[in-house]
């Protein structure tokens, strides 16, 4: 039994990380095009305000407020509050998005208990539009990614998406 670890000290490998992939606008387009029921709105939801795969699970509709144009984002991975500005397709596309009496969640089973597992749908929707297999998350990448192409500064990116660090957001 070993009071110290001989480990340390030792400094971790620094590992290459993958190539971020996000949609650039006209994938985005195709791929919410090819999107059929809930799974349009959620694509529409993750394209247009780059919440995580959880907060998309979680959002319900009383975080929605359709006359401020906003989402309020209450179960954050920091446990942070945050408010994202809806634009007019989000609108559009959450008001026509189907409710079911027996749930709170925008996007959920017949059951009313929100979604968990979307790979299947998800996967199916890419393959409609023509587009290579991606992750959920990589929608988030987009969001971020497309803000920074279309000029916002840097902090608003960082505060919409909910990153603690500039540099998450540089990345």
């Amino acid at each position: 039994y070993l009071k110290a670890s001989p480990a340390d000290g030792v400094k971790k490998f620094k590992l290459d990380e993958k190539e971020p992939r996000f949609l650039k606008p006209e994938e985005g387009r195709a791929l919410m095009d090819s999107a059929e029921g809930q799974m349009r709105g959620f694509i529409v939801t993750a394209l247009n305000t780059g919440l995580r795969k959880g907060e998309l699970f979680n959002l319900k509709w009383s975080d929605v407020d359709f006359e401020r144009r906003e989402v309020r984002v209450r179960r954050s991975k920091g446990k942070r509050f945050r408010v994202i500005p809806m634009n007019e397709l989000l609108i559009e596309t959450l008001r026509r998005h189907p409710r079911n009496i027996k749930s709170v969640f925008i996007f959920h089973n017949p059951d009313g208990s929100p979604w968990k597992d979307i790979r299947g749908g998800f996967n199916a929707a890419l393959n409609r539009a023509g587009l290579p297999r991606m992750r959920i998350h990589d929608l988030r990448h987009s969001f971020v990614s497309n803000l920074v192409m279309a000029g916002e500064d840097l902090r608003t990116v960082q505060e919409l998406a909910g990153h603690r660090s500039i540099t998450t957001t540089m990345r």
